[in-house]
């Protein structure tokens, strides 16, 4: 996402529409990816399996899940 605005204040600052249009092109991809994610965590937790294919992170060393987490707090 840095890269996104990286593009956006260089496409500014110089006046270039190529580079303002290719860091319209990233945004919208990273809106589409951002909506995908948030609706992958709802149904997976309504449904309480995995309904849509999600890469999970990593703390520790650990495979954490979302279920461990909220049981952990």
């Amino acid at each position: 996402m840095a890269i996104l605005f990286f593009l956006l204040a260089i496409g500014n600052f110089t006046g270039s529409s190529v580079v303002l249009t290719l860091a319209g092109y990233e945004g919208i991809i990273w809106g589409f990816s951002a909506i995908y994610v948030a609706m992958i965590q709802v149904l997976n937790e309504l449904y309480g399996k995995r309904i849509l294919p999600i890469v999970e992170y990593k703390a520790e060393g650990h495979l954490w899940t979302s279920r461990e987490i909220n049981k952990a707090s």
